[in-house]
């Protein structure tokens, strides 16, 4: 007993469906408490065949962590002298993180001000996509294993290589050259968005969705939200690892016609990234229906 009640707090979101009964039960609501980077990896082996909604869509094995963050390593071992004597780690196993025939990976829930120039949030007229490229976020260049080093890569070839001045593509921490526009307006501004991991998840693609920019993902092996459930290729774009560093004639090769497909795309299923949940910092009104979390609902609905 007292193992379970230490994995309920250790744990972020996951459900438990019994497939014979079609009993779903939930297991855990502790993200506040344990919102690990990597949560999709640190699921113990006697809830493996639960159905697990997790941010992190790694589709390769847990006997390597990713993030910089001691706390959040799933692969180092971790001994309790009353409660796990014997360590944390052969709980675990070593397992997929997730597996595509039974698991989600789902958006995050964020307050709608974040969206405040938002094209299908804010009301306001949409902005002239006059950018290419943005990512605008924290680079760590102290901790080279952060991002698994893709986030610092972009941006030193981005300034060296000066894609501001020359494509309009722009990966650092701060805002473009002489840019005061605030993180949502420079997304709003933007053609494509590159989706970089950080110590694990990123929200980044839910963000590039809910700005009507094209995401691009940059993450090998990783998952996309709702990846195994909607045609994202109709919606965005995948570089590889190893293409990264062309990732100029990457966008500059993708025609206007498939730029305006997958700007259509997105309209019709953007209401899918949020969740809409009325009189609340994430009320985005009567008119948004069949949000993330009805999506989810939907999806669940269907395993039965």
């Amino acid at each position: 007993m007292v193992q379970i009640i230490y994995w309920y707090v250790h744990i972020s979101i996951f459900i438990y469906v019994d497939t014979r009964s079609h009993v779903c039960t939930l297991v855990s609501l502790m993200l506040q408490l344990a919102p690990h980077d990597e949560g999709s990896c640190w699921v113990p082996r006697v809830l493996r065949n639960a159905i697990l909604l997790t941010h992190w869509g790694y589709t390769g094995s847990n006997n390597h962590s990713f993030t910089t963050y001691g706390g959040d390593k799933f692969d180092m071992e971790m001994r309790d002298r009353v409660y796990q004597p014997k360590g944390m780690r052969n709980l675990i196993g070593y397992e997929n993180c997730v597996d595509l025939n039974k698991d989600l990976v789902i958006p995050q829930m964020f307050h709608k001000g974040k969206y405040a120039a938002s094209p299908f949030i804010s009301g306001l007229p949409p902005m002239t996509r006059d950018i290419l490229a943005t990512h605008k976020g924290r680079l760590l260049e102290m901790l080279p294993k952060y991002s698994r080093g893709s986030r610092q890569y972009l941006s030193k070839i981005c300034n060296e290589e000066h894609w501001w001045e020359k494509y309009k593509i722009y990966i650092g921490e701060k805002n473009p050259p002489n840019n005061t526009m605030t993180y949502s307006q420079l997304l709003s501004r933007s053609v494509f968005c590159p989706v970089l991991m950080g110590e694990g998840f990123t929200t980044r693609f839910e963000d590039s969705i809910l700005h009507g920019c094209i995401p691009v993902i940059i993450i090998d092996n990783v998952l996309g939200d709702f990846e195994s459930i909607l045609h994202i290729e109709e919606f965005s774009l995948r570089v590889s690892f190893e293409d990264m560093s062309n990732l100029p004639n990457i966008l500059l090769s993708v025609s206007e016609e498939d730029i305006k497909r997958m700007q259509t795309n997105i309209q019709k299923i953007w209401n899918r990234y949020v969740y809409n949940f009325r009189n609340s910092f994430a009320d985005y009104g009567p008119n948004v229906t069949n949000d993330a979390f009805h999506t989810i609902i939907q999806w669940l609905y269907s395993k039965l």
